[in-house]
């Protein structure tokens, strides 16, 4: 799903937080490296199992031309 990124900020131990709305939606996802406030970038999600227990997750992407 193709969002728009509106703010981008580093936790500690350079995590990144990316703000992103989606539709009429906010929110809060981990930002892979590339993505940049006004870029295009995409919502994607991840499902894996840990330890035997089924685990999903959101990240937001840079889209790349």
């Amino acid at each position: 799903m193709k969002v728009q990124v509106l703010q981008v900020r580093t936790l500690g131990k350079g995590i990144r937080i990316a703000h992103v709305k989606a539709g009429d939606m906010f929110g809060d996802v981990p930002a892979r490296d590339g993505v940049q406030v006004g870029q295009p970038a995409t919502l994607k999600n991840s499902i894996y199992l840990r330890d035997g227990r089924l685990m999903a997750g959101l990240y937001v992407e840079a889209i790349t031309q």
